[in-house]
């Protein structure tokens, strides 16, 4: 493996972007808690992101060859096809760490950044705790200090309509009155 680490940095950074699914360069800036500036900055440097590299193989278990140097494929077969997620159970509102699941990524939804797997009430859930707005489906929620697995349905004027697994209408509320804590991705079914 041959790496220049002066120059073909934003080459490298594109490859990022495309390795976490982001559509932009501004994804990967609020993925990264970074200013656009400062993202602008390392494309013009063109120098090696050690940082930024070393932090998506992490997240996304894509090969480091293909990141570094654009050869060979994005994923390795037995090698980076799979990605580890950390597993909660939610019992009487309270999340409860109960280990982790390897998944195969082709299992996966492209488009998770930052998930999880949840268990409530002997249904499992693959959620993700990054979203840019709340829309209609199935949200991990906090009200009054206890988590659950909602259905939400966004009402005028920046309100929404809480009701639980089987839609009955739990209660109306104004948006900021609950936590959102992540968007339920899939619903896995046994």
């Amino acid at each position: 493996m041959n790496i220049n680490f002066e120059h073909g940095g934003a080459a490298v950074l594109d490859r990022v972007i495309k390795a976490y699914g982001f559509k932009s360069k501004i994804e990967l800036c609020n993925y990264l808690d970074i200013t656009a500036s400062t993202l602008s900055m390392r494309y013009k440097r063109d120098i090696f992101p050690h940082d930024i590299v070393i932090r998506c193989i992490l997240d996304t278990q894509v090969s480091l060859l293909w990141l570094a140097t654009g050869e060979g494929t994005m994923y390795k077969f037995g090698e980076n096809n799979t990605r580890i997620l950390d597993k909660y159970v939610i019992r009487s509102g309270s999340v409860v760490h109960d280990g982790q699941l390897i998944f195969d990524n082709s299992f996966l939804p492209k488009e998770l950044i930052e998930p999880q797997f949840i268990i409530e009430n002997d249904i499992s859930y693959i959620v993700d705790h990054k979203f840019n707005d709340v829309f209609d489906g199935q949200w991990m929620v906090e009200v009054e200090g206890k988590t659950s697995i909602r259905n939400l349905a966004r009402i005028p004027v920046k309100k929404v309509r809480v009701s639980n697994f089987d839609n009955k209408i739990l209660f109306e509320c104004k948006l900021e009155e609950i936590k959102i804590i992540a968007r339920v991705a899939m619903v896995c079914h046994s």
